[in-house]
């Protein structure tokens, strides 16, 4: 019975002792490498419905929010209308989105965080 060369022996070789890998261990990894490449090609980049709510309502926020304001999320909430039923865990992660991109600042008083246009 001869021993097959897995993905997990030649892996294991790899990393142990990668000067000893056999050209059939590295056959093996080689197409591992192509059969990740692949799948990792074919992967949508479409986005998900969530991903597309959200960037709606952060084009909410933004077309609510005045200069010179200072809202919480809670004031967020009250003021954008699509985001009237919204839990703060969903609005929050939607304003850090806007953060990063520059858009919004943040500051935190008292443990609170608050959100304003940026200029």
């Amino acid at each position: 019975m001869t021993n097959k060369i897995t993905y997990v022996t030649a892996l294991t070789t790899a990393i142990e002792n990668p000067s000893a890998l056999t050209s059939a261990e590295v056959e093996k990894l080689t197409a591992l490498r192509e059969s990740i490449a692949k799948r990792n090609s074919t992967k949508s980049t479409k986005p998900t419905k969530t991903q597309v709510a959200n960037e709606n309502y952060a084009q909410d926020i933004l077309r609510t929010m005045e200069k010179h304001t200072i809202y919480s999320i809670a004031d967020i909430r009250r003021e954008v209308e699509s985001l009237c039923d919204a839990t703060s865990q969903k609005i929050a992660p939607i304003m850090q989105k806007l953060v990063d991109a520059g858009k919004v600042t943040k500051t935190v008083s008292k443990g609170k965080n608050f959100y304003s246009l940026a200029e």
